[in-house]
């Protein structure tokens, strides 16, 4: 049941962590929050939508909050491909291909949510989030999410340290 509900934790909005949560890492872009065992870096703010990254053990949730330019139904699933730009010496990578995303609509603003799951996944997505200028969400090709990661390798090394913390 405790892990229950973390999981549901994790598929929250990103904006439900600063209201009952605890901060762990303050940073004016990318501040890391704890709440229940899970560990949450949320982007401060962002033109079109917010990113969100959950770390509970052995399992990482990116989430991302927009609004969307045709109307979805209001619960659902989509297929979006993950692009990193200027992943170290790989100025496109594309290596994670396309994932599947589970959404819900509250107003006028869609969750997009996906799960990384085992210790190496866990690793290389969080390394690719440090590693990289920017991430995009992608459907048939064309741009649905980006998202710029200026400033979050140092929330990430923070949030990897909560996890381990709140693993214990």
């Amino acid at each position: 049941m405790k892990k229950l509900a973390a999981l549901v934790l994790l598929l929250a909005a990103p904006a439900a962590f600063a209201q009952d949560s605890e901060l762990y890492y303050a940073s004016s872009a990318w501040p890391v929050h704890t709440s229940a065992g899970v560990c949450t870096v949320t982007q401060a703010s962002g033109a079109d939508g917010l990113l969100g990254i959950a770390h509970h053990g052995d399992e990482v949730v990116l989430t991302s909050t927009s609004s969307v330019e045709s109307p979805l139904p209001e619960t659902g699933k989509v297929d979006l491909a993950l692009v990193f730009l200027d992943n170290g010496r790989l100025r496109h990578d594309d290596g994670w291909g396309t994932r599947e995303f589970t959404y819900a609509r509250s107003g006028d603003v869609y969750r997009f949510s996906t799960r990384f799951a085992g210790r190496r996944n866990v690793e290389q997505i969080l390394a690719d989030l440090a590693a990289s200028r920017s991430l995009g969400m992608l459907q048939q090709g064309a741009v649905v999410f980006s998202f710029d990661l200026a400033d979050l390798a140092p929330s990430l090394a923070s949030l990897r340290e909560c996890a381990r913390g709140a693993g214990r």
